[in-house]
Parts: structure tokens; sequence; C-alpha cells
């Protein structure tokens, strides 16, 4: 086989992919986990089930992938902050409203499959519910890695990092779940990103 038969094959494997991983995030939101069939996602990408099985071995293989995907593209968003640690408090805040600006947009724009994923991933199995509360050390670990940078450089108070991390990153959590639930009125969501930062930097000092 030519290379480029090879290269195309490939290509159309990889569209193939994408297109089954793109109608099983529409299916997930509109139905939920649990009330999903196989037949649904393939019904929905225009495929058949055969060219499901070739990609995914179950509705948990896709579920997964989806949550790899997502998580790793909400992570990407701060590597720019972490190729470039912050050289001052301002620099600091600055960053830190910009990349949690930019994860809060995709969640609120993925809105339907966030809620599914938060609601449904920790009932899927036992491993399933272990891997969702990992996502959250991986942020944690993120979160300490610039605060350590902060007290190294001195324009941040030293602290039990891993403790303050831990805070902020639940507070992040919380806070943007009560907005994805629209239980937060008024208040845009980049509003709400800065309040966040302002308080986990400044806390209620005048």
């Amino acid at each position: 086989m030519s290379l480029v038969r090879e290269q195309k094959n490939q290509e159309r494997k990889d569209n193939t992919r994408k297109a089954l991983l793109s109608a099983a995030t529409k299916v997930f939101a509109r139905q939920g986990y649990h009330n999903t069939l196989i037949s649904d996602v393939v019904q929905e990408a225009c495929v058949g089930q055969g060219t499901f099985y070739r990609n995914f071995t179950d509705k948990r293989a896709i579920f997964a992938a989806l949550k790899d995907e997502f998580i790793l593209s909400l992570l990407n968003e701060f590597q720019p902050m972490s190729e470039h640690l912050p050289e001052s408090f301002e620099d600091y805040r600055e960053a830190s409203v910009q990349a949690i600006t930019k994860l809060a947009r995709k969640l609120d724009e993925n809105k339907d499959f966030v809620m599914c994923f938060f609601k449904e991933a920790p009932a899927v199995d036992k491993e399933f519910s272990t891997e969702v509360a990992l996502i959250n050390d991986q942020f944690v670990k993120l979160a300490k890695l610039y605060l350590d940078h902060a007290i190294a450089q001195g324009f941040a108070r030293k602290c039990n990092a891993h403790v303050v991390s831990e805070a902020i990153v639940g507070m992040g959590q919380r806070m943007i779940m009560q907005w994805l639930e629209d239980k937060i009125k008024d208040v845009e969501l980049e509003h709400l990103v800065e309040e966040m930062v302002d308080f986990g930097f400044l806390g209620l000092k005048l």
C-alpha cells in the first residue's frame, strides 16, 4: 500500500472517530449517559454499528474518550500560563483570570454535556468514579505549581500551598456548577470569574 493511500485511510479513520465522538457528545448531552444506546450514537453519526465497534468497544469506552479529550482541552487553557510563569502579583492575577475565563466559557458552551458528565459519570462504575475524582487532583496540582512559584518568587505570602490549592479549586468547581445550574443570577460569567479570582488573591481585605 502506498504512503498516500495509507495517509488517506488514516485520515478517514480519524474523521470517522471524530464524527462518532461529536455524535456521542450530542446524544449524551440530550439523553444522559444511562439513557443512551449505541444505536442512538450511530444514528446521530449516520454510520453503522460495525463502524462504532471498530473504534470503541462499548458505550463506556466512548464516554471515557470524551472525558479524556474534554479534560485535556480544559487543562490546555492553562498552557500559556505554564509556559510563561507569572513574574509579579499582577501578572499572576491577570493570567489566572484569562485562563479560568477561557475554561469557564468552554464549560458553558458545552453545558449540557458537562452537566451529564458530572452528574452521571461517578455512577458508571467504581473505576470510572475513581477516574473522575482524580480530575480534581490534576487541577489542584496545577494550582499548586503556580502558587509554589509565586511563593518562591516572593510575590505571594507563605502558606500551605496544597491546602490553599485544594480550597481554590474546590471553590471554583462549586461556583462554576452553580452557574451551569442557573443558580447564580444577574452575574456575567466573566464577572463571576473575576470575583472568584479576586477573593482567592485578596480575600476580604479592603
